[in-house]
């Protein structure tokens, strides 16, 4: 699950820091199958980024898999719904997610926003078949599944008093989330983020609420580039410190402060390069590549047999339900 702010056990509701919290039962859990890494393809040309997911087995065959495994199935209508929350916060969360994300415009409606859920911000109710399911549960955090991993949780994305924070600190945490249901993950995770960026792990975890270390790790851990011959598993250029769905933490988090390679001045909103992963990750050639993706999804199921690839063999067999639908 990608997840985005916390709450600081000093300050309830800081703004200061993307952060990844969990408590009870519903935690932010890691990235065992990473979605797209918010990078350019070429450093010359900031007009093409883009991300193929991890493929945790050497194998040729299995990239066209695992390369769109978290993107959502195109043409789409992203619909949502909520399991709690008063009608004006509703309205404002779906409402910010339109202005930050314009998806339709950047995929050439390939991805688009479903009028009519969004515009009645609907219960979930006990079954819900609705993209994405937004809740507000306290002392939760704010965090989101990846992708299309959000349909197999209710809720798929969270946000924890959000209706307190600033105008600004309102937009920068539901478009970070977003971004992660859209199938974004962290920019600080990223192959080409520094390689040492630095972080002062015994200070972000006693000052934040973490579920676990483990749990912190997996939010700031590099995501793995695996390589088949001398193909990446990643498309990626430069590192964008403008990211909306980069970490921003005060000096004392990392080691060396303000000096540290990672450390950045609060982003608020997509950047340029953001908006550029979702044009490149909803591009026209998805569609061909999903047609043959779905042929070849039963044998890497077959293949991945072993008990730590169960969650990725659940969403592998997700993402052929979805692509069978489009027949």
């Amino acid at each position: 699950m990608g997840s985005g702010f916390g709450i600081r056990k000093q300050a309830a509701f800081s703004s200061c820091a993307f952060v990844a919290v969990a408590l009870g039962a519903q935690s932010a859990f890691g990235h065992d199958a990473a979605g797209i890494v918010n990078q350019e393809v070429n450093s010359a040309s900031r007009s093409i980024q883009a991300a193929l997911a991890a493929t945790p087995v050497s194998e040729a065959e299995t990239r066209s898999v695992l390369n769109n495994l978290r993107l959502w199935p195109v043409p789409r209508r992203l619909s949502i719904c909520f399991v709690s929350g008063a009608p004006a916060l509703r309205k404002r969360v779906a409402e910010t997610m339109g202005s930050a994300w314009p998806i339709a415009d950047l995929s050439e409606g390939r991805l688009d926003f479903d009028p009519a859920s969004y515009e009645t911000q609907p219960d979930c109710g006990t079954k819900p078949s609705s993209d994405i399911r937004v809740d507000f549960q306290e002392r939760n955090g704010h965090w989101s599944y990846v992708g299309v991993e959000s349909l197999q949780h209710v809720p798929s994305m969270n946000f924890d008093h959000i209706e307190s924070f600033s105008l600004e600190d309102f937009r920068r945490i539901v478009a970070h989330e977003f971004g992660h249901a859209l199938g974004l993950e962290h920019e600080h995770q990223s192959p080409a983020a520094p390689a040492d960026c630095g972080w002062n792990f015994p200070y972000i975890f006693r000052t934040y609420s973490w579920a676990s270390e483990a749990d912190m790790h997996a939010n700031f851990d590099k995501l793995r580039d695996y390589m088949v011959g001398e193909k990446h598993a990643y498309v990626m250029s430069s590192y964008d410190k403008k990211s909306v769905m980069h970490y921003s933490f005060e000096p004392e988090a990392f080691l060396a402060g303000a000096k540290s390679p990672c450390f950045i001045v609060q982003n608020y909103s997509p950047s340029d390069l953001d908006k550029n992963a979702i044009q490149v990750a909803y591009a026209v050639q998805l569609v061909s590549e999903q047609k043959v993706s779905r042929g070849l999804i039963p044998g890497i199921v077959t293949k991945l047999a072993e008990p730590d690839s169960e969650k990725l063999r659940s969403i592998l067999k997700l993402k052929a339900q979805l692509l069978g639908s489009q027949q």
